[in-house]
């Protein structure tokens, strides 16, 4: 085991390598070292319609309507679940994907194309893993939500196998019921979109155990009816998105948001073209991207918006392959789109 991690990652390390040269590649060679372009990381719970058959797919920025990704994850060696593979979060150029029906975390080069076979895989008994849905990574720290053990679990990024946790947030004082999207800021501070109690958490970093969360967003003034993600801004403010209400609403919450608080303003309406939307991310520029999972889209707002807002920018059609889009990830890499 402890021969075979290293040499998995410097197997990563290498694919990496190649994507970088295959990035300046398609720019058409030629120089800019501070050219950056950001990529959309998105977890089909169906492989172009196929049911039983996930992938994990990567489009740029600036991609409109039916286009076809950069990159696909897909097939038989992947270790992705079966029709059910949840949620995605990307760091240190690896891509880490929640497999809830089979209990496992699986992890990939963020070159990977194909049937690649994972290069790590988190799961067993130790790991203490149930129905992961939810994950967030961060300061060399992979935060798993699991909605059948009302936990979150944590481990270190490098982690494999059949390890066990750093710590786990489990317990009646926790609050969690159904948890499934999360969001870490700066410093640690955990942000969990509590579906089964229709609130939004917030444990501080060092929580452990039976933790009470810090903060706790809920109450008929904030909206919130079946909260399934969140995300978080620059300044910490709180995004989430919410699709058990008539219609479909993203709510915007201040930092320093408590209690039975109103958000400071939502995005929701016919023109938004949400629907049951899952996953969100912020980009650097603060564009708030969102993965519609009942009609198979990815949608971009501007920085700042609210109300009836139409999208400035709309991935969807056939060659796309999004088909029940649950997952996403948003990630700035150096090179030319």
């Amino acid at each position: 085991m402890e021969l075979w991690i290293p040499q998995a990652r410097l197997a990563r390390l290498l694919s990496v390598c190649l994507l970088c040269m295959a990035l300046v590649a398609c720019g058409g060679g030629g120089g800019g070292a501070s050219v950056t372009h950001t990529h959309f990381i998105v977890v089909n719970s169906d492989a172009g319609g196929v049911p039983n058959q996930p992938s994990v797919a990567t489009f740029d920025r600036g991609d409109q309507g039916d286009t076809a990704p950069e990159l696909s994850i897909s097939g038989a060696h992947t270790g992705l679940d079966g029709g059910a593979s949840q949620s995605v979060a990307i760091t240190n150029n690896e891509i880490f994907v929640a497999n809830p029906q089979i209990a496992s975390i699986t992890v990939y080069s963020a070159a990977a194309n194909g049937d690649m076979m994972p290069a790590a895989t988190i799961a067993g008994a130790n790991t203490g893993l149930m129905r992961p849905v939810g994950l967030a990574s961060t300061g060399g720290k992979l935060y798993v939500s699991d909605a059948a053990a009302n936990a979150i679990v944590i481990f270190n990024s490098t982690d494999s196998g059949n390890t066990a946790p750093t710590a786990t947030i489990v317990g009646p004082s926790t609050m969690l019921s159904g948890p499934q999207g999360i969001a870490v800021d700066n410093s640690g501070n955990l942000f969990v979109a509590n579906t089964g109690n229709a609130d939004v958490l917030m444990f501080a970093a060092s929580a452990s155990g039976n933790a009470p969360p810090s903060a706790t967003i809920s109450g008929p003034l904030t909206q919130l009816v079946k909260p399934v993600a969140v995300a978080l801004d620059g300044h910490g403010n709180v995004l989430v998105s919410d699709d058990g209400g008539k219609p479909d609403v993203l709510l915007f919450f201040n930092a320093a948001a408590n209690g039975n608080v109103a958000p400071d303003r939502t995005i929701s309406g016919a023109a938004t073209t949400l629907h049951a939307p899952g996953a969100i991310a912020l980009d650097a520029g603060g564009r708030i991207v969102v993965a519609n999972t009942a009609s198979d889209s990815i949608v971009v707002f501007p920085a700042g918006s609210s109300g009836n807002q139409p999208p400035e920018e709309m991935i969807q059609g056939a060659t796309t392959a999004l088909s029940s889009p649950v997952g996403l990830a948003v990630v700035t890499v150096e090179g030319p789109p």
